[in-house]
């Protein structure tokens, strides 16, 4: 797990690591929906692709990320939760 503190938060003695940021292209599917996740990573790859101007970002420590969106409470409340992915690209 990596997360990201604020200045002055406290990182209950966990090491820090440098992040050195970039561009991502993003989308969003209902937790656990593997399938709609499968159709959107392989639309984004073909959309990276063919855009001309992007390619993957593949450089080492530097990984694709995905969270959680939605507030526990409304998880609960709705029964599903909405998942962001994030892959990582750079401009050619």
């Amino acid at each position: 797990w990596i997360w990201a503190l604020a200045d002055g938060m406290d990182d209950g003695g966990y090491p820090h690591i440098e992040f050195e940021g970039g561009y991502y292209l993003v989308y969003n599917y209902i937790d656990h929906d593997e399938e709609e996740n499968a159709r959107l990573f392989n639309e984004a790859l073909a959309y990276i692709k063919e855009s001309g101007c992007f390619e993957l970002d593949e450089r080492p420590g530097h990984y694709g990320m995905g969270h959680i969106i939605t507030p526990v409470e409304i998880a609960k409340a709705q029964g599903f939760a909405v998942m962001e992915t994030f892959i990582p690209i750079k401009v050619k």
